[in-house]
Formats: C-alpha cells, sequence, structure tokens
C-alpha cells in the first residue's frame, strides 16, 4: 500500500490537486493531496456529504520516516490553520501507529482535546522510509473544546482548507499518546483539499465497519491528557496583522472584506494558496482581518 500511493502521488505538485486513489486491501476509495513531499493526506467521505456536512470520515496518512525506520511524527489541522481547530498527531511507535488529538489556542505547545472525536483505526504499516494509517475519524469534522469553542470543517462545500505539519525526530516520549512530548515540526503549510466525484460513497458504510482496532499505546487512551509538555508545533506567534510586501515587490493589492478567506481571495485572483502566503509573509488565514491589505500579484 505504502509504495503504490507514495508511487502514484509524486504528480501532486499543486495544494490544491485531487487524485483517487483506492486502497486494495479494504476497498476504500480516497480523494488525496500531497501538499509536501513528506505527507500524503486522503479522505473518504458519506455518501451525501457533498450536499449535507458529514461528522466523520475515513482518512490515509502517509508521512516520511527520512533518517531510519519508524522516525519522526506528522499532524492534520482539520480547519486549516492550528489555532481553534481540531489538531490529529500522528507517530510511529515500533511497528504501530499512535495517534493523539489536540488543540491550540495560541502558537504553542496546544492542550489535549476534550472534544467527542474517536479515531479507530483499519490498518497500519511501517517501513524503513515511511508510515502509513487507514483510519475512521468519527466527530472530527465538527469540534467542540467547549462551549465558546467550537468550529466545523463543511463538507458540503465541496472543498476543505487543511493544515498540515511534519517532523523528522521521533517525539521524546511517545509510548503512552496523553502524555506524548515531541520535538519542533520541520515544515508545515495550509492547502485547499478539493473534493472530486469520488470523495463520496454509498460503500461508506461497510468500510467504516472495518475500523475496529484502536491503538492505544501502554496508557490506554490516545486522546485524553492533561500533561503541559504537549505537541510542540511553532514557538513564534504569527503576526497578527500582517502588512503587505513593499511596493516595490507588489504589483497588486486586496483588501479583505467580510466573508473573504485565503483560498478565495487567491482563486479570484488566479494565484495559489502558496503564492499568496509567498506574497504576504506571515499572513494569518484563521481568523482573517477584515480590511487587511495583501498582495496579490507579485513583480
Amino acid at each position: 500500500m505504502l509504495s503504490a500511493l507514495l508511487w502514484w502521488d509524486r504528480t501532486l505538485a499543486q495544494d490544491d490537486e485531487t487524485a483517487t486513489y483506492t486502497d486494495k486491501a479494504s476497498g476504500v476509495i480516497f480523494n488525496t493531496w500531497r501538499p509536501t513531499k513528506d505527507l500524503t493526506f486522503g479522505m473518504a467521505l458519506p455518501a451525501k456529504a457533498l450536499t449535507i456536512d458529514a461528522t466523520e470520515f475515513i482518512g490515509i496518512l502517509t508521512c516520511t520516516s527520512p533518517t531510519r525506520k519508524a522516525t519522526g511524527w506528522c499532524g492534520v489541522s482539520l480547519g486549516g490553520a492550528m489555532n481553534s481547530n481540531l489538531l490529529l498527531v500522528a507517530y510511529p511507535q515500533q511497528n504501530t501507529i499512535l495517534t493523539s488529538f489536540r488543540w491550540a489556542t495560541d502558537y504553542h505547545m496546544p492542550a489535549a482535546y476534550t472534544g467527542t472525536a474517536k479515531l479507530t483505526q483499519l490498518s497500519s504499516t511501517v517501513n524503513t522510509t515511511h508510515y502509513s494509517l487507514l483510519f475512521r475519524c468519527q466527530n472530527c469534522l465538527r469540534w467542540n473544546q467547549s462551549a465558546t469553542e467550537t468550529g466545523s470543517a463543511p463538507t458540503s462545500q465541496g472543498y476543505l482548507l487543511l493544515g498540515w505539519c511534519h517532523a523528522t525526530s521521533s517525539p521524546v516520549s511517545g509510548t503512552c499518546p496523553a502524555s506524548l512530548v515531541v520535538r519542533q515540526h520541520d515544515n508545515q503549510g495550509i492547502f485547499a483539499a478539493r473534493f472530486n466525484g469520488n470523495a463520496v460513497n454509498a460503500a461508506y458504510a461497510s468500510w467504516a465497519a472495518k475500523a475496529t482496532n484502536t491503538a492505544t499505546g501502554s496508557c490506554g487512551d490516545a486522546r485524553a491528557s492533561t500533561s503541559t509538555t504537549l505537541v510542540t508545533y511553532s514557538t513564534a506567534k504569527a503576526t497578527p496583522t500582517p502588512m503587505p510586501p513593499a511596493s516595490g515587490s507588489c504589483a497588486k493589492t486586496y483588501t479583505v472584506k467580510t466573508g473573504d478567506y485565503c483560498y478565495l481571495i487567491a482563486t479570484n485572483n488566479g494565484i495559489t494558496l502558496d503564492q499568496l502566503y509567498r506574497y504576504n509573509p506571515g499572513l494569518v488565514c484563521n481568523p482573517l482581518q477584515i480590511g487587511l491589505v495583501v498582495c496579490v500579484q507579485g513583480r
């Protein structure tokens, strides 16, 4: 499974390019995206998810272990930015893959997610260069850290904004996901995951029923934690109101209006999300400040 998926998705150079992958062992059909050479993420959705927002999905997450077998960790933010969105962290532990849900309110170590998300595995693979996890993620597309900290990833809009991060170093302490300690990631970004007709399938319920394994490591609960030494993303604060590049490096600007979001601004101006970030160092997309002037065309 690893070799087929990783060979097949080398063509996914753009962060919003979508392709279809079928896992031969389970039969699950995924939409997949490869925002970086070190990570591939895919989703399979319930049959009506493109018209009625789903609350769960079947996922595939494949990440590299560049230094040696069963090393590193990677993660996905299901709402795009790190803050105030459900975070999923995965890492190899010997011949299995452990996971942990996290929640961040600032650009420091995320706390444990206290909502109702549940992850069960269909399968996992660890080899000398990569690790891959097939899983069912229930209550993962609508989150509720507290009464005032809620959000969702609406599948009915036909795409999701997803964040990713990847680290080559193994967790400092990883045998128990509830007390996970990791070093800072090496790379991160946000990409647009657009769905095509293969994202939804009437066979979803039968596929989901195959997710029966819960890998909890040595602690018995891969979700809950009250430890203060949790997953470290970036300790540097993002600039809350980034200024556009100097006029000499920007040929065209745009003023953010109510209802705008980064992917829409990029698309409407004929550029990619990667270009938007490159033109606007420090740009914060969630929340996106109304009235902010951003560069949408470089010189």
